[in-house]
């Protein structure tokens, strides 16, 4: 739970595993920039470091974030819709309805997605 603005710089050189291992601090930092370079950082190399897809998925499973920070996340995947595409949604939302139980915002980001699409 250090200051997250260590990890920014070399954000762009981690591995997908890496990224999921900081993505609680970097949501809990509650900086919109923050997650706005993790978007950026992880869409930017060919082939991306984590698809769309993925990190939408981590954000639904992501441990120990405060509900309101992820939704902040959410929020701006959602706002990127030349990125988080509906087919995007589609298998994101199809991930989530095979989990056992649904995670916690499953029925918000269903309703975002009929809203944005």
């Amino acid at each position: 739970s250090g200051d997250v603005r260590f990890i920014l710089p070399v954000l762009s050189f981690m591995d997908k595993e890496t990224i999921k291992l900081f993505l609680p601090s970097l949501l809990k930092s509650m900086d919109k920039d923050v997650f706005a370079m993790v978007l950026d950082v992880t869409s930017a190399r060919n082939p991306p470091v984590m698809l769309p897809s993925e990190l939408m998925y981590e954000l639904h499973v992501v441990d120990g974030v405060p509900e309101d920070a992820v939704k902040r996340a959410l929020e701006q995947c959602f706002a990127r819709t030349a990125v988080f595409k509906q087919e995007i949604l589609a298998t994101v939302l199809q991930r989530m309805v095979e989990m056992s139980p649904l995670p916690k915002l499953f029925l918000w980001t269903v309703i975002e997605t009929v809203t944005h699409h």
